[in-house]
């Protein structure tokens, strides 16, 4: 029923070569098919965990056995997992293999295949190489401002697989295995982050620096691959408009503004977004987000850009009134209270509620400012002596009870 052995093995020597995606199946002399390559990579990192998934599409009814040529992987499907499957499959069905690495990291690059056997004869065979070396092809700095950190992004490639798509392989991994390293300027190192990048310091203008890049499981790590670059950067000077990142610098970690500042070109809503989404807030943090509605219309921008990427909402209190902020009856207290110069900010999840106890101290007006990512909302009161319960909710004020 089944041609030679060496003839299958003749066939499949051929099929190894082909790209990632490729939908290949090897045929007998009768028309039968004989295996079904699909979807699995031709290279994965050389790291305890490491996984390569395939597809499997039995030729005929019967039994077969799956197993790992080099015996240090383990396969899953089905639900079962082991050294070793026994699968009981209908002719044409489709099988989702699983394959992960589970041995020691080699000293070089080491082949590695998933063999289906039907009583004792290969039938399917799923050949891969263990071994991934990422190293820095080239590097860009987006945007040097002077007086700001600088992010740097770092094109990697595998050098053992030039033509294999790096961060698909990465991403298939599912966190398991994760790029590592670090950017070396002047005898000081700032760390590589996994998606490619590191944020170097506003001193970092020019000189030569170097780029160390590996791969690391939850177990083990790889080697890391220096490769050398030289820096010659252009400084830009920020307009009047834009001042205000300068008093934000000294308050946010280097990293999260480095980022944000990678997308001043595309608008001040877009760099504010950026920093919400990397920066944990706090207390000092927040207040210098809070003056920020005093500034230009750029640091207004940036402000409702940061609550857009927190999803957030925040309500300002002007001087001349005293303020008791609380919670709706029954609702959770998820909003953080900042004050200084007189104002108080409120910052609160955008879909909650906050409510305002307010009693006019009568030395000036009362104004409260209501910011979304969408805009503002405004409501004043005269000065004098008087109480007031607001509630603050979505994009309106509504007043509650008062005196």
């Amino acid at each position: 029923m089944f041609p030679p052995f060496s003839c299958i093995m003749k066939r499949i020597r051929v099929v190894t070569a082909l790209a990632v995606g490729s939908v290949v199946v090897l045929w007998g002399s009768a028309g039968v098919a004989l295996a079904d390559f699909r979807g699995y990579f031709p290279a994965i990192p050389a790291l305890p965990g490491a996984v390569n998934r395939m597809t499997f599409v039995a030729p005929e009814d019967g039994k077969y056995v799956l197993y790992s040529a080099s015996g240090l992987g383990t396969l899953g499907a089905r639900g079962v997992k082991g050294e070793a499957l026994e699968i009981t499959a209908a002719k044409g069905e489709t099988l989702e293999v699983l394959y992960r690495y589970e041995g020691d990291v080699p000293d070089g690059v080491m082949d590695e295949a998933v063999i289906a056997e039907m009583s004792g004869t290969e039938v399917f065979r799923a050949a891969f190489q263990l071994g991934m070396r990422p190293v820095a092809r080239r590097i860009e700095v987006p945007l040097a401002v002077k007086g700001l950190p600088r992010l740097v992004r770092v094109d990697l490639a595998d050098q053992l697989h030039p033509s294999l798509d790096l961060k698909r392989v990465l991403k298939s991994q599912g966190g398991a295995i994760t790029l590592t390293g670090s950017v070396e300027h002047r005898g000081k190192s700032y760390p590589l982050d996994p998606e490619g990048w590191a944020v170097l310091p506003p001193e970092a203008v020019s000189g030569d620096i170097t780029v160390l890049s590996g791969l690391v499981s939850n177990k083990v790590g790889g080697a890391l691959t220096p490769v050398q670059f030289h820096l010659d950067l252009r400084e830009v000077e920020l307009p009047g408009e834009w001042a205000f990142l300068h008093s934000l610098a000294g308050r946010f970690d280097d990293p999260s503004l480095g980022f944000a500042l990678t997308m001043l070109p595309k608008g001040a809503v877009e760099a504010g977004e950026a920093l919400g989404i990397r920066a944990k807030a706090s207390e000092q943090r927040l207040f210098a987000l809070g003056e920020l509605l005093h500034g230009s219309d750029a640091a207004k921008a940036f402000l409702r850009g940061y609550l857009k990427g927190t999803d957030m909402a925040m309500v300002a209190v002007s001087p001349g009134a005293d303020v008791v902020v609380s919670s709706p009856v029954g609702g959770p207290q998820g909003w953080k209270e900042v004050r200084g110069s007189g104002w108080a900010y409120v910052f609160f999840p955008r879909k909650g509620r906050v409510l305002l106890n307010l009693r006019g101290n009568g030395s000036s007006a009362v104004e409260i400012v209501k910011v979304l990512k969408e805009g503002e909302v405004r409501r004043s009161y005269p000065a004098g002596t008087w109480e007031r319960d607001v509630e603050v909710i979505g994009d309106r004020l509504n007043v509650s009870s008062g005196s």
